[in-house]
């Protein structure tokens, strides 16, 4: 569902005099390859930087480290990078 958003961004007029920014938001549950595939898929959208989703759906710390490290490698040239919980 990104490139409907991500068309829809890029042909909007910026809001409120200011430049607006939009993360795309990395998912795939608890699956690993889901991840990565949604990882990558997100960094060739080119937006200004990206979010990784779903780190905090009740897994201890040490599951959610390596979804969040796999998922920034897919995009840490792209911009900047969020984890959203």
């Amino acid at each position: 569902m990104a490139g409907p958003c991500i068309r829809r961004f890029n042909n909007t007029e910026p809001k409120y005099g200011h430049k607006q920014a939009l993360f795309p938001i990395v998912q795939g549950s608890t699956f690993p390859e889901l991840r990565k595939r949604s990882a990558e898929y997100v960094a060739t959208k080119g937006m200004f930087g990206n979010a990784i989703g779903g780190l905090s759906v009740g897994e201890p710390e040490e599951r959610c480290m390596p979804w969040q490290n796999s998922a920034a490698t897919s995009f840490r040239r792209t911009g900047p990078a969020t984890s959203w919980a």
